[in-house]
């Protein structure tokens, strides 16, 4: 099966008061390793940015990037985001007319998608189902948890090395790699 991860950095939590700063995707197979999987990164920018202290502070990285313009980074306005994901999703699709993809994040149906839905233009209805794999369902294990794993807690269940960086193309690709170790079984 094919899906896409998909994750977001934003300002905060509230998606009425705060923004989306960084969109990523990867696109993977969970049974057949894809070699090189197709990845769209940019980041989002804004006249002004306005979000909540904890989360501007955790970004710091990614302001400087995008005030220094930095080379080899896509740059782009609120309202150009979903036009190019759209295209970029389609040209990654090799499907029928009609089909639509499977998505994978960490806590993608409660959180990111409500932001990428504040984005103008983003109407990915079309294209993604609305039915979503999240890594802490499959890593739960109901004898010990009260509550669905963070992706630090996936990744040592599953033991891949590493931190959860708080970029989204790192962390849509951790979480790709969360989905491919559940199915085949390693990384």
């Amino acid at each position: 099966m094919k899906f896409i991860s998909i994750d977001i950095e934003t300002t905060g939590l509230c998606e009425k008061s705060c923004q989306v700063i960084e969109v990523a995707a990867v696109i993977d197979d969970a049974l057949e390793p894809m070699g090189c999987p197709p990845e769209f990164h940019c980041y989002v920018t804004h006249p002004i940015i306005q979000g909540e202290p904890y989360a501007l502070s955790m970004h710091a990285e990614i302001f400087k990037r995008m005030a220094a313009r930095e080379e080899g980074h896509r740059y782009e306005y609120p309202e150009s985001v979903g036009p190019l994901f759209g295209h970029w999703l389609g040209l990654n699709s090799h499907w029928r007319v009609g089909d639509k993809w499977t998505v994978t994040g960490k806590n993608y149906a409660g959180f990111d998608d409500r932001f990428l839905r504040c984005l103008p233009y983003w109407n990915c209805d079309g294209l993604l189902r609305h039915r979503v794999l999240d890594p802490g369902s499959l890593y739960f294990d109901p004898r010990f948890d009260t509550c669905l794993p963070d992706t630090k807690e996936c990744m040592k269940r599953a033991g891949l090395e590493g931190e959860v960086a708080h970029t989204a193309l790192e962390d849509a690709k951790v979480v790709a790699k969360l989905i491919q170790h559940y199915y085949r079984g390693k990384p």
